[in-house]
């Protein structure tokens, strides 16, 4: 198998796609179906809303919110935004934009598990933010705006939910129903963070990068969802599917959940020289499932994919990024292969432990030699999936060696370019400016 030079970098080879829930920019959602090649996966995306008035309940909500707002916030009462934003808000609307956010966004960030999703069991937050998200794939312009207009104040209500103003303040919920409502959300707020990353003025994307995230990084400190042991299939299961479904869904998605934290975390700290605020080594999780797993039309595909998956055993997250960063061949070989969604969250680890290495001015060989066996177990992983399994594995599939290439970059600089470490180099500006289209400054 023929493997990239890990010194050759062509910064200009870089796809836009590469950062794509990761970018900062106000780029349309019609482009990010044009970057995944309007990949369709066909999925019988069908809700019950019969049991709730959401236009009913997101108006009375969000209307007390800009009452209780500051008299100097931009969305304090009366809001032109909320009224504008309530025009396309009717009940069929809204089960049309939930169908839009599962087929053209949650492949690319699988925080919330579709197949167990129901909208009479979800807080409004996360049904708020998740609707306005399909809203930016709607082909109709009018219904773009109003997403658009809403998406400060669906930032705002996510972030002052009950349940995350308690996980910000240190308190832990108790018991299942506490912990769902927990990871809904802090669900909620990490899917708001990421709209604005895209969406959102110069000012929002600041605050999402300092203020936002210090309090979701909090909030997943106190639910513990990083230490957690993480879903292995338990045969006691069987007895109850409804019960076994849902825990599995909650476990799994709050796996990907920190991982995509996590992620965020490491991109700011690389293109922003922030100081990191998750650390790969406090991940005590393993491998989340494969996305066939995760997007199984039933329990029980579900449940016969998992017992072959969990017959293959993996070490746990932190083990994994320092035995392939020190290109540890004989630590795999008794495992099986590792997954993309996996591989692609293990880059980061490399990209956090480069980035502390060049500060440090350590060796980079041992990296270089890691670098090589990721894009090894990467090739594997691909060889192995058919088309429907890439497509369905997001942007990922084309983002995991592009961030490779600049993994391979910062080591091989490292010793020409030791005090280059922040994106207010001119290196590392004109590799973000080209990742992003955008021409040097």
């Amino acid at each position: 198998m023929s493997l990239l030079p890990i010194y050759d970098l062509d910064i200009t080879s870089f796809s836009p796609t590469m950062f794509l829930p990761l970018q900062e920019t106000q780029q349309s959602p019609q482009s990010l179906i044009r970057a995944s090649q309007q990949a369709e996966i066909e999925f019988v995306v069908t809700f019950d809303l019969t049991g709730r008035d959401l236009p009913a309940e997101f108006a009375e909500s969000l209307t007390k919110l800009t009452l209780s707002l500051p008299r100097d916030h931009p969305e304090h009462a009366p809001s032109i935004n909320l009224a504008l934003g309530m025009m396309m808000m009717t009940q069929s609307n809204i089960e049309r934009f939930l169908g839009l956010y599962f087929r053209h966004w949650n492949r690319h960030s699988p925080v919330v598990h579709r197949r167990t999703f129901d909208v009479a069991d979800t807080s409004l937050a996360l049904v708020l933010v998740m609707t306005l998200t399909g809203a930016l794939f709607s082909l109709i312009p009018d219904e773009v705006s109003g997403a658009q207009s809403m998406l400060d104040l669906a930032e705002e209500f996510a972030f002052h939910d009950p349940d995350f103003e308690k996980l910000t303040s240190g308190i832990s919920s108790e018991g299942p129903d506490g912990r769902r409502r927990a990871l809904q959300a802090l669900q909620a707020s990490f899917s708001a963070a990421q709209l604005q990353l895209r969406q959102g003025s110069t000012w929002k994307r600041q605050q999402v990068r300092s203020e936002r995230f210090n309090q979701i990084i909090f909030a997943l400190r106190t639910m513990s969802l990083h230490n957690s042991s993480g879903y292995n299939y338990d045969s006691s299961f069987d007895q109850d599917e409804l019960v076994a479904s849902k825990a599995w869904a909650e476990r799994e998605s709050g796996l990907r959940l920190v991982y995509g934290i996590f992620h965020l975390d490491v991109a700011f700290t690389i293109f922003y020289d922030q100081t990191p605020r998750l650390f790969f080594h406090e991940i005590q999780l393993s491998q989340p499932c494969s996305q066939d797993a995760y997007m199984a039309e039933s329990f029980e595909s579900c449940r016969e994919i998992l017992r072959c998956e969990n017959s293959k055993g993996c070490p746990r997250f932190p083990e994994t990024v320092l035995a392939l960063a020190e290109g540890r061949h004989d630590s795999f070989s008794t495992m099986e292969d590792f997954n993309l969604c996996y591989l692609f969250s293990v880059m980061f680890g490399f990209l956090q432990i480069i980035r502390s290495s060049r500060r440090n001015g350590a060796s980079m060989e041992r990296l270089q030699r890691g670098l090589r066996l990721w894009r090894v177990k990467w090739d594997e992983a691909v060889l192995q999936m058919t088309p429907a399994q890439q497509q369905a594995s997001g942007f990922i599939k084309t983002a995991g060696p592009e961030f490779w290439h600049l993994a391979c970059y910062l080591v091989s600089t490292s010793t020409s370019r030791g005090d280059a470490d922040s994106i207010g180099s001119g290196v590392f500006m004109e590799l973000f400016q080209k990742a992003k289209g955008c021409p040097s400054a």
